[in-house]
Parts: structure tokens; sequence; C-alpha cells
């Protein structure tokens, strides 16, 4: 793990190839079990996604996107929240290199394109809102592919991506032994100090940044210090919404705005 002297940029070193990366997303992994579930839980339950489209929709309102805005996701995998949004009335398109995930999303009613956006084919509309939620750390240039979202995006568009947060806690105590802290799968793992000044160097202004923290992170970050007893009821919420509050839990939801064109 190299981190940059100049942007602050952390990743590793060196990183695959695109030949490497097809033979590892090629087979079977834990991300492709981790889709397979997620689909089975959809089936059974949409709920979880419908919450998650609910939450998009809330963001576009907040930042006055119309109704039937365009809405692209990259990393999509199945396309499950997008079918969700889709149900709202939002005109969503789905991207992601899975021809599984691609394949299972436009058979269910979505509109998906198979691919990176660094492909030279890749044709897409230009749209009011990009989100991309556990995508960027996969990515062998992340900060290419916000570049192409920026192009992408029309003026005053909303971007919203959650990455996990190689600043909080227990990813600081833990290190290489966090879990995820999971190469060859993540490649880059972002801070505020590196993603921020990035965003604004090519045109977003960050409207929003909160922490992602769940109950079992307090579990997880006993752990890490090595405290033997479970906290009581009262210090584990204190802890909980700490780590929330100064964005120290395992991930970051960062909501920017287009403002000016790339620099």
């Amino acid at each position: 793990l190299i981190k940059c002297s100049g942007c602050k940029a952390q990743l590793m070193w060196p990183l695959p190839s695109n030949e490497e990366l097809a033979a590892i997303y090629g087979a079977r992994n834990a991300f492709t079990d981790i889709g397979d579930d997620d689909v089975a839980r959809y089936r059974a339950d949409p709920s979880d996604k419908a919450n998650h489209a609910r939450h998009i929709a809330r963001i576009l309102e907040r930042f006055g996107q119309p109704g039937d805005a365009t809405v692209i996701e990259v990393g999509c995998m199945h396309g499950l929240v997008m079918l969700e949004l889709g149900k709202l009335g939002y005109d969503c398109i789905g991207v992601d290199p899975s021809p599984e995930g691609i394949a299972f999303l436009n058979a269910n009613g979505g509109r998906g394109y198979c691919g990176t956006l660094s492909d030279a084919a890749l044709s897409l509309p230009r749209a009011n809102a990009v989100v991309s939620f556990h995508a960027l750390e996969h990515m062998p240039d992340p900060y290419a592919a916000l570049r192409r979202i920026h192009d992408l995006l029309l003026p005053g568009g909303v971007l919203d991506i959650a990455v996990p947060c190689w600043g909080g806690l227990v990813a600081q105590r833990q290190l290489d032994r966090w879990k995820w802290f999971a190469p060859p799968f993540h490649l880059h793992y972002f801070t505020e100090e590196a993603l921020l000044p990035f965003l604004a160097s090519i045109g977003f202004e960050v409207r929003e940044l909160t922490g992602v923290t769940g109950e079992h992170e307090v579990d997880e970050l006993s752990d890490a210090f090595g405290l033997k007893e479970a906290l009581p009821p009262a210090e584990r919420l204190a802890a909980m919404d700490l780590m929330r509050k100064l964005r120290l839990g395992e991930a970051l939801e960062v909501t920017a705005v287009r403002v000016t064109p790339a620099a």
C-alpha cells in the first residue's frame, strides 16, 4: 500500500493489469457470492433495495432534480437499486462489467450496459445524477472514473458515492487485518484528506458528507481495541453516534454537485 506525497491518494502497488483483473473477476469469488446472496434476498424481500432507492430519491429531491431524472449507477452489480428507483419514476441506467449482472437487470425490466467507464465504445446519455456504492475501490483508476462521471453529469447534476473509510477507527487500528482491506479486489483506500480535494479540483462542490455506521461496528471497535467485556447499551449507542458524527466508521457517503467545468 503506497501513499502519494502530493495528492495523498492511497492504493495498492503495483496495480493488477487488465488481464489479471479479468481473470480475478471472471472466476467465482467472495463478491460473486455476495451478488448471488443479494439477488436471493431481493427476490424474497425487496424492501432493503426499495429503502435504498428512496434514500437516493430524497437526495435528488433535496437538490432540485426532476422526478423523471436520468440516474446512472456505476458498478450496479445486478441493478437491484436501479430497478427499485425506476419504480419511483426515474429514468435509470446501470453500468457494470458483470455480464450476468447486466443480463439480470435487463431481463427484469431495467436498462443496463456491460462494461466500465473507461470503455471507449460505452455510450451513455448526459445524466441528472450519477451514483456509485462501494465500486470505486475496485477500479484501477477511480479518479479517471470520477472525471468521466463529471463529464456525464449535466450542470448542477448530483454525484452520490459511498466508499469504505480507510480513516475509520477500526480500519486504522487493524490496518491490513481490517475486513475491507481486501487486495486484489479493493485497490484504492479512501480518506477525506484525498477524496474531497480531488472532487473540488475537477469541478464538484461537496454538499453532504456522512459517516455510515452500523451497530455491528461497536463490536468490531471493542475487538480492535482489545476490550474484553461488551459495552453497556448506553455506551454502545454513544460509541456509534460518535463514529457517525466524526465519520470514523467503516464507510463514507459523499454527495456533491457539478458546479464548474473540469480543470
